[in-house]
């Protein structure tokens, strides 16, 4: 049980936190999709997968 919340939480504070950056970074001309991949790198990787995500967008 203790497993499965960690998870949860973890999962929900991910899709939060790009949902959040996305909304600063958008203002300043910067647009990260949020789909079921940008979920799975954050959720791994927290910020450098953001960077990561960053970085392939505007690539």
């Amino acid at each position: 049980m203790n497993k499965i919340y960690k998870f949860i939480k973890k999962l929900v504070f991910s899709i939060l936190y790009l949902f959040a950056i996305n909304m600063f970074l958008s203002k300043l001309g910067y647009n990260i999709p949020i789909n079921f991949f940008s979920i799975v790198i954050v959720y791994i990787l927290r910020f450098p997968g953001l960077i990561l995500l960053l970085f392939l967008s505007r690539w």
